[in-house]
C-alpha cells in the first residue's frame, strides 16, 4: 500500500515538474520578449510578475521532492517493521474449554 502511494506521489511529482518547467520556460521567454517594457514602472512590474508566476508554478514539484515524500517513506518503513515482527500464537490448554476445542482444532499448538 505505502509503496504504491509513494510511486503515485513520485509520478505526480515528475508530471508537475515537467508542467512547471514548461510554464517557467514560457514565463521567462515572455519576460525576455517584453524586455523593451523595462523602461517604465508598469513594464518592470509586468516582467517581475511573469518571473514570480513562473517560479510559483514550480512550487508543487519542489514541495513533493523536498518534503512530501518523506512522510510516505517513513510510513513505508513502519509497515516494513510491522511486517517483519515475529508473531507467535499459543493456546493455554487450561484456558480453552473442552467444548471449544473442536472450534480451534485446525490450529496446532506447540
Amino acid at each position: 500500500m505505502a509503496s504504491s502511494e509513494m510511486r503515485s506521489l513520485l509520478q505526480e511529482g515528475r508530471l508537475a515538474l515537467i508542467m512547471g518547467s514548461l510554464f517557467l520556460f514560457l514565463c521567462m521567454s515572455a519576460r525576455a520578449a517584453l524586455s523593451f517594457l523595462s523602461e517604465n514602472t508598469f513594464g518592470n512590474i509586468m516582467m517581475e510578475g511573469l518571473s514570480i508566476t513562473g517560479w510559483v508554478a514550480m512550487w508543487k514539484p519542489i514541495h513533493i521532492f523536498l518534503y512530501e515524500w518523506w512522510s510516505h517513506y517513513r510510513i513505508k518503513k513502519i509497515y516494513e517493521k510491522i511486517r517483519d515482527i515475529p508473531i507467535e500464537i499459543s493456546l493455554d490448554s487450561e484456558v480453552v474449554r473442552e467444548t471449544d476445542r473442536h472450534k480451534i482444532s485446525h490450529i496446532t499448538t506447540p
